[in-house]
């Protein structure tokens, strides 16, 4: 039997509907495939399409045949197909949401002309009979039930106060009948006066019950409901459908989506990444720890880059001889003897010259300098020149994130408010505008925990309002395609960790590589040379992103294109940046 494709196990097989289906059929391609079982999730249609072309119960020939046309489908229709499925699929789910709305708010509308009725009722009874009308009546479904009790006989006193109380309701029904008739709303006539629990007042608030409870919480159901202080940025993650990014993420059979959601209920705290609906997966992160060591490693892999010799194929060999002994005086020699016509002899040279500023002085970078020079000078000479062999553009110290500026004016008005400026980057790469890559950097010694943690905390957020602001961007012509992502990193001290962002049903930032930048001459060798091949592993990554954009970037219809960006206008933004609590210095008299 052939090998149709390693994704597909030995041990599974079709279904015998899709069997019976596909083999009374001439036309058997996946997008009747899936018209006719309705599926709706890429992933589970291709993997029963998978199954299903692969029986042996297909002569060869026809199995091939078959395998072509889906491999075609997928290289030129897949995305566009997907993404009007998905969007048929949220159209309906809104369509039933409506008709449910809709349903919900007739319900309430009888409940309130029911005791707008009987509030009526009662109150003209009351002041016809001199009886009090009864608070809760067992035949009235909408009003509370409870047993009548009896009490004994009243006093003069209490008689005489009654009638006053009868009278009191009398006009206060009235009164609230009169407030109620013109606008439609309800007004409850109050049997007894509501004691004002802040001022310790009886108040009648003209006639109408004020609808606080002896606790100061109200219970009124025409009060509007308060705004919760955060929006949840999740409440759309299902619609991102549309937008051709996956919305599921199961990892071992457990539904990860719905654990972070568990999460992020008691994690919102001003720094918490999980109120911005980011679940991160770094090493140390809380939410990759409750998941467990293996489901948290499986669940942050991202796919490897292995084919550097493919790009640069005298890659291996220049790095052997030049880095052949580690002290850095021999490096800069073994360099004299290639050929300045070799791209990574130049990418290796100007790094050289970048440290020697520096070690022509000294036996070590000094302690003493600033971390833009150091980030300038070391860092960013290992991943400018990779960036720059890989056809990448570059720019460093303090660039605009226009991601983070077209989230900062997301709801401003352009025409009556002044445009607010965005966050600044220390590095970044850009292509058509896009930004994919962005960097911060601290000090290489001495580098404080606190200044790690907010710049971290600030790349993530930055990240994912790149993110948002590219898939807007594409979207306006195109398709964004699946599993779209965007790449920074992060250095404090020597170290500098590369991390991705991409969506799977919440934002998603792992952490895929590190290296660390030589301090000293006598290391120099040996960290260069693995800065230099983690440089250009980013690099790779970050070009292949490029080259899928690009491939991907097809026109499609208006109809489509308005969805996308209705789905992308619905993005919340992530929230303000915690401000820090500065201590001023008290002042003294003289």
């Amino acid at each position: 039997m052939a090998v149709i494709s390693s994704c597909v196990s030995p041990l599974e097989m079709a279904s015998r509907d899709h069997l019976d289906w596909a083999l009374g059929n001439e036309d058997v391609s996946i997008r009747k495939f899936a018209d006719k079982f309705n599926f709706t999730d890429r992933n589970s249609a291709e993997k029963a399409y998978k199954l299903l072309i692969s029986s042996t119960e297909f002569s060869k020939a026809r199995r091939d045949e078959l395998l072509r046309n889906f491999n075609t489908f997928n290289a030129n229709s897949a995305e566009v197909f997907w993404v009007k499925r998905s969007i048929a699929v949220q159209t309906r789910i809104i369509t039933l949401k409506a008709a449910v709305d809709s349903m919900q708010a007739g319900y309430q509308e009888a409940q309130h002309e029911y005791r707008r009725h009987f509030g009526r009722t009662n109150s003209q009874s009351s002041s016809a009979s001199g009886v009090p009308k009864a608070v809760n009546d067992p035949k009235n479904p909408f009003l509370e039930t409870g047993n009548p009790t009896s009490s004994p006989k009243a006093t003069p006193n209490e008689a005489e106060s009654d009638d006053v109380q009868v009278q009191s309701d009398a006009r206060a029904g009235k009164r609230a009948r009169m407030d109620s008739e013109p606008t439609g709303k309800v007004s409850v006539s109050s049997s007894k006066r509501i004691k004002d629990p802040i001022r310790g007042q009886r108040s009648h608030d003209n006639g109408r019950d004020t609808g606080i409870t002896r606790e100061g919480t109200s219970t009124s159901s025409e009060r509007p409901a308060q705004e919760p202080e955060h929006p949840d940025p999740t409440a759309n993650f299902n619609r991102f459908g549309i937008l051709n990014q996956e919305v599921a993420w199961v990892v071992e059979g457990k539904d990860l989506v719905q654990e972070f959601q568990k999460f992020r209920m008691h994690n919102m705290q001003d720094y918490s990444l999980a109120r911005d609906g980011i679940a991160d997966m770094t090493v140390h992160s809380k939410f990759r720890k409750n998941l467990g060591s293996n489901i948290g490693r499986v669940a942050s892999r991202v796919e490897p880059i292995t084919n550097l010799d493919e790009h640069w194929p005298t890659l291996t060999g220049v790095l052997d001889r030049v880095f052949e002994k580690s002290h850095y005086s021999d490096v800069e020699e073994a360099i004299t003897e290639e050929s300045l016509k070799d791209p990574i002899v130049r990418y290796i040279v100007s790094i050289i010259h970048s440290f020697s500023h520096y070690f022509s002085f000294h036996d070590a970078v000094p302690t003493n300098i600033n971390e833009r020079q150091v980030f300038a000078d070391l860092t960013w000479s290992f991943i400018r020149g990779a960036m720059t062999l890989a056809g990448l553009e570059t720019q460093y110290l303090e660039v605009l994130i226009t991601g983070v500026q077209e989230h900062k004016n997301w709801n401003r008005d352009n025409l009556t408010e002044a445009k607010l400026v965005g966050q600044f980057a220390d590095g970044l790469t850009i292509w058509g505008g896009n930004q994919l890559y962005l960097s911060e950097a601290s000090s290489i010694h001495g580098a404080k925990a606190e200044k790690l943690n907010q710049d971290e905390f600030k790349l993530a957020r930055a990240m994912k309002d790149s993110w948002v602001s590219q898939v807007g961007a594409l979207s306006k012509y195109s398709i964004p395609r699946r599993g779209m992502a965007v790449y920074g990193s992060s250095t404090c001290n020597d170290e500098t960790k590369f991390w991705r962002m991409d969506f799977i049903g919440v934002f998603r930032l792992v952490q895929f590589d590190a290296f660390l930048v030589p301090l000293k001459k006598d290391e120099f060798g040996v960290k260069a040379k693995e800065a230099i091949m983690r440089c250009l592993l980013l690099a790779t990554r970050i070009k292949t992103e490029v080259s899928e954009r690009e491939k991907k970037a097809k026109p499609v219809e208006y109809e489509v294109r308005e969805l996308m960006q209705e789905v992308v206008s619905s993005i919340q933004p992530t929230t303000s940046t915690p401000q820090k609590n500065h201590r001023k210095r008290p002042f003294l008299e003289p």
